[in-house]
């Protein structure tokens, strides 16, 4: 069972290697890092009252407090004079090539994660930094127990939600979002919630309504309420998923040793509830699909293998080998079934690349078509000044023509993405599945009879009903599959269930990419920088008509990059279901490599003698009943986390 050997062992070390991933998000002003901080009972991230956070922090358990700085790939690093020596002095080190992490000083952080300069823009800031993440280690209880806390920039930037989107929803456990009382549930913060976090699965959502201190006593009932009524049906918890707090209170209190200021913060009953879902709800889950996958395996060596070796050396030397020279025509049939398979379930994959290619295309034509007809519902503020700096003001409209039109674009393509392009990638994902279904049950029963041929033994019935398609991903131990989508649901989802989550992820990857071409940090600098168009805002001198030929210049980038989006989109797609087509074959190929090893283990014993066959008789033995006593400890194992969330 070399495979499922194999399988096991990258199973032990992802277990030993897994955490839980809580995703920390919210806009600007809402106390975010301050909240932070207050879990980590210090002041570990600057928390100033401009937006100040430029870069993404992972924040993990170390027994040392550092700090990691991790460079984009596509940095560039050709001018460094704004940036700290110690970077300067590292791109230096490293010219030519991919800058390597760098170590940094826990308490230099602020250089590196805050915006350099309060004034300038915070989504050009973020677009335009270096760093992809900083790393910290930190002596920290919360996160001892494999916890990883992740801090992002402020929700306000379109940039910033698509980084998140694509780069951390389909990884992460849990979603703290963090709001003001002062401003409860604004209708950027719930589009947030609606278009990227639920549409990406998740509804494990903690919701943190800050400040709740500056509210006067007589109104926090009423904010209470209306919370509520916002936010119960965006959070799987309903009411019990909304907290009201006091960040400063709470970290300001454990700074100082107050312990009744602690507990008036709000803040104990919220690390409470979360530590009790990440180790209870998403620890269950984690263990329940591992522990399934090995009680397959020990159900397959106790059923077939072990009574397989036994009745293969209880045969003559001479039966066995004709036994498995009849049947190698069956395996040799075997092998081209695999190969068969592989290219049919690729044959969907490229029609799926194909259609979404055309689909992308011709909705970005009409993004286009529709940017005049957008452009009236608008209302702005900017105009072009004939008496003050002209080229300012003509920046400012343009800055507010491509923000208002991009918000716009994103909200519309959100509801395209859900109601055109998700079913699409839907159907296509379940025709993959059902085909591969169809023509793998009937390989692997021919499979299976060629082993009962070999092995003399009856061949094994599936009491269990596991599908075809499960038990190929299960030899493959191809647990992997549940990273690329998250989890639906409070049940533990088999293999084919995890494949089904590819669709919606896959849909949203390729539906930010869709809108990667409408982000302001692409558009804004691409209008700026064009010619034609500043020139005809010199000679339309009118706001409205500089307007107009802004949202044309938007819908001529559209266009000019249709093809480009359709196809990254489209190969994107493509690329993300290559796991599954992976799987499958690697699976298959166990499937048949073990019906060989079956016999090939079994001679190698026949031909040592009598002696080597009865040494090998007393360990299958031995080997059995260990296996039995695991396979119950399993099966308990799996009721009681089936059951009990209490565990």
């Amino acid at each position: 069972m070399a495979g499922w050997v194999a399988s096991v062992d990258a199973l032990a070390s992802r277990l030993a290697s897994d955490v839980f991933k809580v995703l920390v998000i919210g806009e600007f002003k809402r106390g975010k890092s301050t909240f932070i901080n207050a879990l980590l009972r210090e002041e570990v991230l600057p928390a100033f009252a401009t937006p100040c956070t430029a870069v993404i922090n992972e924040i993990k358990y170390g027994d040392a407090k550092e700090a990691l700085l991790h460079f984009r790939p596509d940095a560039d690093l050709s001018t460094t004079q704004h940036l700290p020596e110690a970077v300067q002095h590292h791109a230096q080190q490293h010219r030519g090539g991919p800058l390597p992490p760098l170590n940094v000083p826990v308490e230099d952080l602020e250089d590196y994660v805050v915006i350099p300069d309060p004034a300038e823009d915070q989504a050009r800031s973020v677009a335009s930094s270096p760093y992809d993440h900083v790393e910290i280690q930190w002596p920290i209880d919360l996160c001892r127990n494999g916890v990883e806390l992740i801090d992002s920039p402020g929700l306000n930037e379109h940039g910033t939600r698509s980084k998140i989107t694509t780069d951390y929803l389909a990884k992460v456990d849990a979603i703290l979002f963090v709001m003001s009382c002062q401003a409860l549930g604004s209708q950027s913060e719930l589009a947030v919630v609606d278009n990227q976090i639920r549409a990406a699965g998740h509804t494990d959502i903690f919701f943190i309504a800050n400040r709740f201190d500056e509210i006067r006593p007589k109104e926090r009932e009423r904010i209470v309420s209306y919370a509520q009524t916002i936010l119960k049906d965006k959070t799987g918890f309903g009411t019990d998923g909304i907290f009201f707090i006091s960040a400063l209170d709470a970290l300001e209190g454990r700074l100082a040793g107050d312990a009744a200021r602690v507990a008036a913060s709000g803040i104990e009953n919220l690390e409470e509830k979360l530590s009790h879902f990440l180790v209870n709800h998403r620890g269950r889950l984690k263990l329940l699909r591992p522990v399934s996958h090995l009680s397959t395996g020990i159900s397959k060596a106790l059923s077939e293998i072990i009574p397989g070796q036994r009745s293969m050396l209880q045969q003559g030397e001479a039966e066995l080998r004709q036994r498995y020279d009849n049947a190698k025509p069956a395996l040799e049939d075997a092998q081209r079934r695999r190969d068969q398979i592989v290219r049919s379930i690729n044959l969907h994959r490229e029609r799926l690349r194909g259609d979404v290619k055309k689909m992308v295309c011709k909705r970005q034509e009409e993004l286009a078509s529709a940017l005049p007809e957008w452009l009236k519902e608008c209302e702005f503020q900017e105009s072009i000044s004939m008496f003050s700096d002209r080229r300012e003001s003509e920046e400012a409209v343009v800055n507010e023509v491509v923000s208002a039109l991009s918000a716009r674009i994103e909200a519309e393509q959100v509801q395209w993405q859900q109601e055109e392009l998700r079913p699409v990638v839907e159907k296509y994902i379940r025709d993959m599945i059902k085909d591969a279904e169809a023509y793998l049950g009937g390989m692997l029963k021919r499979l299976d009879n060629a082993v009962s041929q070999m092995t003399g033994a009856e061949a094994a019935t599936d009491e269990q009903g596991t599908s075809s398609l499960d038990r190929v991903l299960a030899v493959a131990g191809e647990l992997s599959l549940g990273n690329i989508g998250v989890n639906f649901g409070d049940e533990v989802m088999s293999d084919n269930n995890v494949m089904k989550t590819l669709a919606p992820h896959i849909a949203l990857a390729a539906g930010m990419l869709v809108l990667g071409v409408t982000n302001p940090f692409v558009l804004i600098p691409a209008l700026l920088g064009s010619g034609w168009l500043h020139s005809l805002l010199k000679v339309d001198k009118a706001t409205a008509k500089a307007r107009e030929k802004v949202a044309e210049a938007m819908g001529k980038i559209l266009r000019d990059k249709a093809n480009d989006v359709a196809q990254s989109a489209a190969d994107d797609i493509f690329a993300q279901t290559q796991p599954p087509v992976d799987a499958i074959g690697e699976g298959l190929d166990r499937e048949i490599q073990s019906a060989k090893d079956q016999v090939e283990i079994a001679l190698a014993n026949l031909e040592k003698g009598e002696a080597e066959v009865n040494a090998r008789l007393r360990s299958l033995n031995e080997t059995s009943a260990a296996l039995s006593a695991m396979d119950q400890r399993m099966r308990d194992l799996m009721i009681d986390l089936a059951a009990n969330r209490n565990l």
